[in-house]
């Protein structure tokens, strides 16, 4: 029992650790050849938070969530209700142990959105401009 709550402070203190932990890029500002001023631009190892985890969630659930409703108000068509099995079984990620094709599915999506994210995120135009108008 020890040993479970120590892996889960360390795997907290590992997360605050990955998400606070800043990069910081130093800038030189350069005028007539020789330097005027220094300085850093602070770059954070994870931009994107916890973001990506929660659209992940939402979407690796949406077709739980249909195959639910279809499975509890019925339908007449046959291979809408076997599909809506086969997603019961097979992508229901609130079970113990869930298949590997659901994790699969929600880590690609996990990495999907971190990428998309991060995009919208992290502007380099905006970036520049900032440091620009500084001088």
């Amino acid at each position: 029992m020890i040993f479970v709550l120590v892996v889960i402070l360390i795997l907290v203190l590992l997360s605050v650790l990955l998400i606070k932990t800043l990069k910081e890029i130093p800038i030189i500002y350069a005028r007539q050849g020789k330097v005027q001023q220094t300085s850093v631009l602070p770059f954070p190892l994870n931009p994107v938070g916890m973001v990506p985890i929660i659209f992940a969630i939402a979407f690796a659930s949406f077709p739980y969530l249909i195959s639910q409703i279809i499975l509890k108000l019925g339908t007449n068509t046959h291979w809408v209700a076997r599909g809506a099995e086969w997603i019961d079984v097979n992508f229901n990620i609130y079970v113990q142990n869930p298949s590997m094709l659901v994790i699969v599915f929600y880590f690609a999506l996990i990495i999907f959105f971190t990428f998309f994210y991060a995009i919208i995120q992290f502007n380099p135009e905006k970036i520049a401009d900032n440091i620009q108008k500084r001088g």
